[in-house]
């Protein structure tokens, strides 16, 4: 965890959400946050997207896409941009995309409708309660508590017990 003395990280975030409620929800988390400065690229279709990850220079250091986009839908929208993203990485290292160090690509969060317990997914209903930060804090910081208090890990799986679940 971050020390109070030390500097705030810089984070690039790439936002792939056509929804400008939710994406207004999101930056609205990632400003509150105490411990990272978060500088968030908002975009509203998987072209535009691509589009980012094949231009520039600096490349986001997590993408939050929203898998329900006017030009793709579902995981493929995902697949499609992390593929884009790995390529772009390797290009700019001057490496093949097979010689690219899988810890070097850009990390994922997919912002779901449903609650999914898998890596990588985070319901829309968590961007406001702590969890979407969360997430990110262990994702990209690498940091296991959360400043808030709220830890999407337990959350899922407190719902995961409600319903029968082991």
């Amino acid at each position: 965890m971050r020390s109070p003395s030390s500097p705030m990280p810089r984070i690039r975030v790439l936002l792939v959400e056509d929804s400008e409620a939710d994406a207004g929800l999101v930056r609205m988390a990632l400003e509150a946050d105490q411990c990272a400065i978060w500088d968030v690229c908002h975009v509203t279709c998987l072209r535009a997207a691509i589009r980012i990850m094949e231009t520039v220079d600096a490349h986001p250091d997590v993408m939050i896409v929203d898998p329900g986009l006017p030009d793709s839908h579902g995981v493929t929208s995902v697949v499609t941009l992390r593929a884009v993203a790995f390529t772009a990485q390797a290009d700019a290292l001057g490496l093949s995309p097979e010689e690219m160090p899988a810890e070097n690509a850009v990390k994922c969060v997919v912002l779901s409708g449903h609650d999914y317990d898998a890596p990588g997914f985070v319901s829309k209903d968590h961007i406001t309660d702590g969890g979407l930060l969360s997430y990110l804090h262990r994702l990209v910081l690498g940091e296991y508590e959360d400043p808030t208090g709220l830890h999407l890990r337990e959350s899922l799986l407190e719902r995961l017990a409600a319903v029968g679940g082991d």
